[in-house]
């Protein structure tokens, strides 16, 4: 698994389902796990406002997965178009990440109001 820190609170990640699993359940906090691709315009628009989005949060964790680099996530999440925005906040009982949002598309004002509903305690 791979999660090279972009700033602080922003991480790239390769990596498996199980290795992802890991990395929200080592965070005792809001994760937003951003689906995207080089090749993807509005992804790279997105990734542009992220280091504000993540600067105005620090006490969220941001995580970039090309779904390209990721094909069991994407999978698994059934990430069907990007970008794709989801918002986990701890796990279950049975160690799986426990989806509290999710946001379609390049909608800066829904994932701003997602992360202020979800992130507090």
């Amino acid at each position: 698994m791979s999660a090279k820190a972009e700033s602080d609170n922003i991480a790239n990640f390769k990596g498996t389902f199980e290795e992802f699993k890991s990395e929200i359940s080592k965070f005792n906090g809001l994760v937003v796990a951003n689906f995207w691709a080089q090749w993807c315009a509005p992804c790279r628009r997105l990734a542009g406002m992220l280091p504000q989005i993540a600067s105005e949060n620090p006490d969220v964790k941001f995580i970039k997965i090309d779904v390209d680099e990721n094909p069991e996530l994407a999978d698994h999440y059934e990430i069907t178009g990007i970008p794709n925005v989801r918002l986990f906040k701890n796990v279950d009982e049975k160690g799986e990440p426990v989806q509290v949002a999710e946001i379609q598309g390049l909608d800066n004002p829904s994932l701003r109001d997602a992360i202020i509903n979800h992130s507090k305690p």
